[in-house]
């Protein structure tokens, strides 16, 4: 998990976005995405919401 969620920063601190997630809600969608409960399309409305 923390690979993906290592990844995700990275990649939003790539495009110029920052991130401010609440305490421990990007590895829990980490895990509701390893174990197939949330889609792509959930993962990136999230993201959007996390946006700063």
């Amino acid at each position: 998990m923390r690979f993906a969620c290592a990844i995700t920063i990275a990649y939003m601190h790539a495009s110029g976005e920052g991130l401010d997630t609440p305490y421990g809600e990007l590895v829990e969608l980490a895990k509701e995405l390893s174990a197939g409960k949330s889609d792509v399309f959930t993962a990136a409305d999230r993201l959007r919401s996390w946006r700063v």
